[in-house]
């Protein structure tokens, strides 16, 4: 059985997580990254996607990883893209790729 755990916007979790329990306005947190106020300000609300400039910053101030917020951009884009019919039902009209392409098997790479 496949449990699916709602993913959220980056932004909530910046907001919820850290800039809420710290009372730390958008304001600051752009001013200690060195960025835009309106740049942080959008990424709260939802309106703009988590960016690798952002996630290095993040990362740094809050001694997190940028892997870790870009992961939680690449959740909810997957999310909500599959919470789209349209989308949907394009990525169930693409056939499967048989990629085994013989019965040998691929020989492993040996590492030196």
């Amino acid at each position: 059985m496949t449990v699916h755990v709602p993913a959220f916007h980056p932004g909530e979790i910046l907001e919820e997580l850290y800039l809420e329990p710290l009372g730390m306005s958008a304001g600051k947190l752009a001013k200690i990254l060195g960025v835009p106020r309106t740049r942080i300000e959008r990424l709260v609300k939802g309106e703009t996607d988590m960016s690798v400039d952002t996630a290095a910053r993040l990362a740094r101030a809050f001694s997190t990883t940028g892997e870790y917020w870009l992961n939680l951009q690449s959740a909810y884009n997957l999310q909500k893209l599959e919470a789209s019919e349209t989308e949907r039902a394009e990525l169930d009209a693409i056939t499967p790729i048989d990629i085994t392409g013989g019965t040998e098997p691929v020989p492993a790479r040996r590492v030196a």
